[in-house]
């Protein structure tokens, strides 16, 4: 429960629990009950709801937060925050806020509640939260540039080639100073790159930000090889014979290949091995010049009041360079796309032993032969909507093989999500381009 700094008695503070409050100029200031006095107490919940309006959009941060973590997903006492339409973050234990949470722009409202669990033994110190909400500053310019425009310049299996800049956000995450894609990734706006969190969390050694490089505009790469590969024929076991593997190499130049470094990269905090929460993203070094005429083109984004949409009516597509086949002994050197219908997630979990979360978004054949693979992941899928803008509606996370019977391919769901991709990426010096939420 919060208490307003305004020193009310704890019975006002009780009748108050749970108000509406319209943000203008005056911040909010909430603490925990008893703030720096003792224990705020078990078993206590309240809600809150702050209202924004075109001239504020309500943000919540803590200038101190220390809670009891009790789980590791913060379920049991928590302060979540929401926008109130599906997108939320829970945070519990010991937290440090270096950027607000934003409402996002289409709802202008953030929703608040406090819960702490009863019978648990609270430690000698904890300190309970001070937080504020107020309206934000200004989270970022919009140019007078649609997002998810495809050019008009003319790991899938079953894929076709995709034409050079068809997809002007896909991007190749690539080990730094190579021309090998290890994932893929899509430009959302002029300093991050979206992709899945499992290409940096599970690997043997932790990646770090120097060590990788991305690569835009991107088409023919260099094959990314494993295990035992040989040259035969597509389909036997180690052939690496998929689309273009025999093209001559090119340079970032002579592809016109735009190479950046990465600042930092960002996995959601809640990424499970499971593949769960996966998600990530990377901040670059230094901006996209989304001015230039060979600049990239952004991808649109879910907005915040579609987390119910199951896309369902559509066939979206993904590309990305993974293998060409299950057994193949490397990634495919040329682009590709291929064209996925979504599936009931209910009909993809009977046909699975892991669970399936609400998190992820099943797309492929039910009798395979066409799928994403190994090297695609990270990569986006998408549909183009009536306005002929492209939407994001998941990442490439995981699989049971490639384009097996019964075995679709998962993707991260992004209406799930949005709201942690917004919260680190509505950064005053981001640049994005104008979405006409068709």
């Amino acid at each position: 429960m919060f208490y307003f700094i305004s020193d009310f008695p704890m019975d006002e503070y009780y009748q108050n629990c749970g108000n509406t409050y319209r943000l203008i100029q005056k911040p909010w200031k909430m603490i925990s009950p008893y703030y720096s006095k003792k224990q705020y107490g078990e078993n206590v919940t309240c809600k809150w709801t702050f209202i924004g309006d075109t001239n504020c959009t309500p943000e919540f941060s803590c200038r101190k937060f220390e809670l009891r973590k009790l789980d590791d997903d913060c379920s049991t006492e928590y302060v979540k925050v929401s926008d109130g339409f599906g997108g939320e973050q829970s945070f519990c234990g010991k937290q440090t806020f270096e950027k607000p949470i934003r409402a996002s722009q289409g709802t202008r409202d953030l929703f608040v509640e406090f819960k702490s669990a009863e019978d648990a033994k609270f430690p000698e110190k904890t300190a309970g939260f001070f937080c504020e909400a107020k309206c934000s500053k200004n989270i970022g310019e919009l140019i007078d540039r649609l997002c998810g425009i495809q050019n008009k310049d003319d790991r899938i299996v079953g894929g076709e080639d995709a034409k050079m800049n068809e997809f002007p956000w896909q991007t190749a995450i690539i080990l730094a100073g190579t021309r090998s894609p290890m994932c893929g990734g899509s430009v959302i706006n002029d300093r991050f790159i979206l992709t899945a969190a499992h290409c940096f969390a599970l690997q043997p050694k932790k990646v770090k930000a120097e060590a990788i490089e991305v690569l835009i505009h991107a088409w023919l790469l260099d094959q990314t090889l494993k295990g035992n590969w040989a040259d035969k024929p597509l389909g036997e076991l180690g052939s690496i014979q998929s689309s273009g593997y025999n093209l001559t190499k090119v340079t970032d130049e002579q592809e016109h290949s735009q190479r950046f470094k990465v600042a930092e990269i960002i996995n959601h905090p809640l990424f499970t091995s499971k593949y769960d929460y996966d998600v990530s993203l990377l901040r670059l070094e230094k901006k996209i010049d989304l001015s230039a005429a060979d600049a990239p083109t952004p991808i649109c984004l879910p907005g915040p009041g579609q987390y119910e949409q199951t896309f369902e009516a559509e066939t979206p597509t993904v590309i990305g360079w993974g293998m060409a086949a299950d057994n193949a002994g490397g990634t495919t050197r040329v682009l590709q796309k291929l064209k996925v219908p979504v599936i009931n997630l209910k009909v993809c979990q009977s046909w699975m032993s892991s669970v399936l979360t609400q998190r992820m978004l099943c797309a492929g054949y039910e009798n395979g032969e066409k799928d994403a693979c190994m090297g695609d992941s990270g990569g986006p899928l998408g549909y183009q909507q009536p306005n002929k803008q492209w939407k994001q509606i998941g990442v490439v996370s995981w699989g049971e093989g490639c384009a097996r019977k019964h075995r679709p391919g998962y993707y991260s769901r992004l209406t799930e999500l949005i709201q942690w991709v917004n919260h680190h990426t509505l950064d005053n010096s981001a640049t994005w381009c104008k979405d006409t939420k068709a």
